[in-house]
């Protein structure tokens, strides 16, 4: 595990544990575990676990866990758990769970159900 509780991360992490950041991460993230940021990810991450950020993400996001983020996206998700997203998203997000977007969705959504309390752009809900 990797755990910075009082400052960021400055280059790319590799590992098979957690990894937990009180501040930024500026560089890609490849792990098997969770991922916490207490301010922003500048960078791609890639893991098998939940992705949590409080502040803005810069860059893709692949996971099979849940995404929640505070802040802005402007990278793709592509993930099989749920999708939370408080500010907006700059790219597309494709899920097998659900999406709630708090701001505006400027890209591709695919998911089971799609929850937008701003602009959905690119998003057209199937008719059922």
């Amino acid at each position: 595990d990797i755990h910075v509780t009082d400052g960021d991360i400055n280059g790319d992490v590799d590992t098979t544990g957690s990894v937990t950041a009180g501040g930024d991460i500026n560089g890609d993230v490849d792990t098997t575990q969770t991922v916490m940021a207490g301010g922003d990810i500048n960078g791609d991450v890639d893991t098998s676990a939940d992705v949590n950020v409080g502040g803005d993400i810069s860059g893709d996001v692949d996971t099979t866990g849940d995404v929640n983020v505070g802040g802005d996206v402007g990278g793709n998700i592509d993930t099989t758990g749920d999708v939370e997203v408080d500010g907006d998203v700059n790219g597309d997000i494709t899920t097998d769970g659900d999406v709630t977007v708090h701001g505006d969705a400027n890209g591709d959504i695919e998911a089971e159900k799609v929850k937008v309390y701003g602009t959905a752009e690119n998003y057209e809900p199937d008719e059922d």
